[in-house]
């Protein structure tokens, strides 16, 4: 979605946007290599719940940083870095967690299920923050195109419309003048689609912020006992057996 922002709403080119993008996957990247090396002494459950605790805000500076025509580049920024602190801290518990739950041989078996189940889950949540984004987007835009000061010749082609599309302002003006709008038509349609385009992406932030509220409960089944400790432990049990 932010991708989808940066491009369509602010008009950036694919090359400022991979560099603002970066600020959220080095930091990915880097909590994912630092956190399993120097803090597996650690209660998985503790660094789950923090590495939570630092997503969420993360994608309120998101939410916040929304403007009409783009983005505040501060509060962007600080929440693409809180996000991917977040994220590297939950994925460098993730494969840990589910391995260390079974013995060796059906930990083996269970990597690429583990991969494809989390590889489903992620497609299937971006599709819900997706299909939020448009969907909201073109309701509250016909909605309030119903309200709106224009000729009813344009009321009756917006609601005519199966869904309006997510679009830059450029491709909503041309998409108008097509239709025939006369200028004030446009202006005014203009106008209330940017409102609603950004409140369409709000609401699919804040469905994300469920989505990842929906996880918590399944933390407290998350071992408190850290990995380097309990790797400890097993060997020492498997000593004992061949004794």
């Amino acid at each position: 979605m932010n991708i989808s922002w940066m491009i369509l709403v602010a008009g950036q080119s694919g090359t400022m946007t991979g560099v603002v993008m970066a600020f959220m996957a080095l930091p990915m990247i880097l909590f994912s290599i630092v956190v399993p090396k120097y803090y597996c002494q650690h209660s998985p459950r503790k660094i789950v719940f923090i590495s939570t605790l630092v997503t969420i805000p993360g994608i309120l500076f998101v939410l916040f940083s929304l403007q009409l025509n783009g983005y505040q580049l501060f509060l962007m920024l600080m929440g693409l870095v809180l996000l991917g602190s977040g994220l590297g801290g939950l994925v460098s518990q993730s494969a840990m967690i589910v391995s260390c739950t079974l013995n060796s041989r059906d930990a083996a078996q269970a990597s690429g299920i583990q991969c494809s189940v989390r590889n489903i889950w992620q497609a299937t949540a971006v599709s819900i923050v997706g299909s939020v984004l448009l969907f909201s987007s073109s309701t509250l835009f016909k909605s309030a195109m119903l309200h709106a000061s224009v000729a009813p010749q344009a009321k009756e082609y917006i609601q005519a419309q199966p869904v309006i599309g997510f679009m830059s302002n450029t491709d909503f003006i041309k998409e108008m003048q097509q239709a025939n709008f006369s200028v004030d038509d446009t202006r005014v349609s203009l106008l209330l689609y940017k409102e609603t385009r950004m409140e369409s992406a709000q609401y699919a932030l804040g469905i994300l912020i469920i989505l990842v509220f929906l996880h918590i409960p399944g933390f407290f089944a998350i071992p408190t006992q850290g990995w380097e400790e309990k790797l400890i432990v097993e060997c020492d049990e498997e000593k004992q057996d061949e004794f």
